[in-house]
């Protein structure tokens, strides 16, 4: 490429290729120069822009004080209209909202007045989950009851009565299990105190997380200064505090919100997706007001760059991510799942989709730590090593992790067939402010070079994406990582399925290649519509979630049972119960929840996902069955400090059950077999 012709005629190959590769692919971040194009992005990214759309997207409440951008209100709806006229101001095109049906929540207000133990007025504001009470001056009486579990109720009397309760819903249970224990008991309502875990980050903090449960199981939150009184109050009039409250919160049912969705348009057939969800609880500055600016921020600099993108730049803000549906395990990413499950054809030209869910702003963070599908982690973590942005403020490494989360937004389009990549950090936590009255500028550590940063970082991936022909699978990491989880002493036909995983291992070393082949062609668009087939097979029937949502390879939920199973009766046989309790059997299934709730609530909480009425939303047929312990972990509870107890009839129950649980683990690997041999079928024929 020395002569003059070459150089004129592939001046625009030599720039955006040769130079791109350099820096995005590689090379020293102080000496390598920016293709212009991606310089010209990075000069046009807006941070006051950004950062002024995020207080204009702050002003949608429902609550003046606390905020509140939830599904299907008001503020959610007003926002909706609010982005529709952003994104046709800035210049994106094909803009229009997606009716979604959802349940609605919509809360205005939530204050109770008692008179404490000092004799003096105190007045307390709460925020509510998304359940319905409706209370004016409504005089009711407070009694406090530990954690809410079935054994704080005992000698105790709640009936019609409000319950305060305190919390840990990170290391302990979620809200909707001592909500539903209340309601069980004949209590109003439940007021829960975040004693640990999430929304600590002061003992002003007043946090709410999604519901899970149904909304007739009411249930307030306080914050750790207002409950301290409150609790002395109650133990000081001996027992209970009568008190005044009003309350406005309220569950919809079948009702509407909004996808707001927005075009760059490109040449080709294929669409880059960036996608955010725009409702909140509180005024959520980071989560997700910024994800939102972010990608508007984005979306603006490429329009302002003068970037003319090859593929489709799809824009899509999300309504009802944190709640929106009632009584569902699966109750979060519901206007996402929605738009995904509307647009089945969406997987025959996706060719990525960015998802900036928080993680943007944060300026005590160390690095970016971006989540995406392992067998797409190590092209992600290559690309985006080494962008030359100059201005990077942060000094740890770009990490990636893997596999995809069900906690956000991502997992509906994976399982569609969309490869998805998270936007992250880490360095700093943020789970004291995560979902709270402190998810606000100060707390969050904003910091403009961050927001900046990040920007540019996300919108060089979607120009990177732009200009690649096709995505480099490399699921010889997803195979040789699923190998790894293997039991061989507990899998009985391990050999089968050492071999299927070695012949899938084989035809992805193929695939890996063909991929390489194809990027040279330049015209890949059936090659990348079949990959996303293959990805979304994968993606369906190699994993599976089990009772806590954990993403994970199909074989480890069932193999976690029987491993569980055997050591709990090894213990038992020694004579160790606690062994058998508290590192065994808690494990099995939803079987930790019974050594804290009684039968009725976990019946109830069982039946939520497996009865015929079930609302399961992203989550549905993952699973079919509980392996239903209640009764011997009450026996064993009873028998914990027993010095040589009598246990025979639980191991034998235990025995029965680690059957049952073998019996399925080995139907599991035969579909498991059956998947591997089917999609390395699939990879050779690719490959071909």
């Amino acid at each position: 490429m020395k002569s003059k012709w070459k150089l004129l005629l592939g001046l625009t190959v030599c720039i955006v290729m040769a130079l791109f590769c350099f820096t995005a692919c590689g090379g020293d971040q102080d000496s390598a120069e920016v293709d212009p194009e991606f310089q010209a992005f990075y000069d046009a990214v807006d941070v006051d822009y950004s950062r002024g759309l995020m207080d204009d997207l702050l002003s949608f409440t429902t609550n003046e004080d606390l905020g509140f951008k939830t599904a299907g209100s008001e503020a959610e709806l007003a926002a909706a209209d609010f982005l529709v006229g952003e994104l046709e101001t800035i210049g994106v095109q094909n803009v229009r909202k997606e009716e979604a049906t959802i349940d609605t929540f919509t809360f205005k207000n939530a204050d109770l007045k008692y008179t404490a133990k000092n004799g003096k007025e105190k007045q307390v504001e709460m925020a509510m989950f998304q359940t319905t009470y409706v209370a004016q001056d409504e005089e009711v009486e407070i009694v406090y009851a530990g954690d809410g579990t079935a054994a704080d109720y005992e000698n105790l009397d709640v009936n019609g009565k409000i319950v305060l309760i305190d919390i840990d819903q990170n290391s302990n249970w979620w809200i909707n299990w001592p909500a539903y224990q209340a309601k069980v008991k004949g209590a109003k309502a439940v007021i829960a105190v975040n004693v640990d875990g999430y929304c600590t980050y002061s003992e002003d903090t007043l946090g709410v997380q999604d519901m899970c449960g149904p909304s007739d199981a009411p249930a307030f939150t306080m914050t750790v200064a207002d409950a301290k009184p409150l609790k002395k109050a109650i133990k000081a009039n001996g027992g209970s505090v009568t008190a005044v409250l009003n309350a406005n919160g309220v569950v919809g049912h079948d009702g509407t919100g909004y996808n707001v969705i927005g075009e760059i348009p490109g040449k080709s057939s294929e669409v880059i997706y960036m996608v955010a969800h725009y409702d909140t609880y509180f005024k959520a500055f980071a989560d997700n007001t910024s994800g939102v600016a972010a990608v508007m921020g984005i979306s603006k600099a490429l329009l302002d760059s003068g970037y003319e993108p090859d593929k489709t730049i799809r824009i899509c803000f999300h309504c009802a991510e944190e709640w929106g549906v009632d009584d569902s395990r699966y109750d979060w990413a519901r206007g996402s799942t929605i738009l995904a499950q509307s647009h089945p054809e969406w997987k025959d030209s996706a060719f990525m989709m960015i998802n900036i869910d928080s993680g943007v702003i944060f300026g005590g963070a160390e690095g970016v730590e971006i989540n995406t599908p392992y067998e797409l982690s190590g092209e992600v973590k290559k690309i985006g090593r080494d962008f030359a942005i100059a201005d990077n403020p942060l000094e740890g490494e770009l990490k990636v992790t893997s596999p995809a989360w069900t906690w956000t937004e991502s997992f509906g389009y994976t399982i569609s067939g969309i490869p998805v990549m998270d936007s992250g950090m880490y360095g700093e936590d943020h789970s004291g402010t995560y979902h709270s009255n402190n998810d606000t500028e100060e707390a969050n550590n904003y910091s403009a070079e961050t927001f900046a940063y990040s920007q540019k970082l996300y919108g060089s991936y979607v120009m990177t994406f732009d200009k690649m022909a096709v995505r480099n699978f490399d699921y010889t990491k997803l195979i040789n990582k699923m190998k790894k989880t293997v039991n061989e002493d507990v899998v009985e036909d391990y050999d089968a399925l050492l071999g299927a995983f070695n012949n899938a291992n084989a035809a992805a070393e193929k695939l890996v290649a063909k991929n390489k082949e194809m990027a040279k062609s330049g015209d890949a668009v059936e090659f990348n519509k079949n990959m996303n087939y293959l990805f979304q097979d994968v993606s369906l029937n190699l994993f599976t979630i089990d009772w806590n949502e954990e993403f994970q390879f199909v074989h480890q939920y069932k193999q976690t049972n029987v491993e569980c199973l055997e050591a709990a009766i090894k213990a038992l046989e020694e004579g160790d119960v606690p062994t058998a309790l508290d590192e065994n059997i808690y494990a099995v299934d939803l079987n930790w929840y019974a050594y804290a709730f009684d039968k009725e609530t976990y019946d109830y909480y069982v039946n939520q996902v497996l009865g015929p009425n079930a609302e399961n939303s992203w989550g549905e047929g993952y699973l079919e069955s509980n392996a239903d312990l209640w009764e011997v972990v009450q026996s064993l509870k009873a028998k914990y400090d027993e010095k040589n107890p009598d246990v025979s009839g639980e191991i034998e129950i235990l025995k029965a059950e680690l059957e049952v649980q073998k019996a399925d683990l080995a139907s599991v690997i035969a579909k498991e077999i059956e998947t591997l041999e089917r999609i390395t079928t699939t990879m050779n024929t690719l490959a071909e």
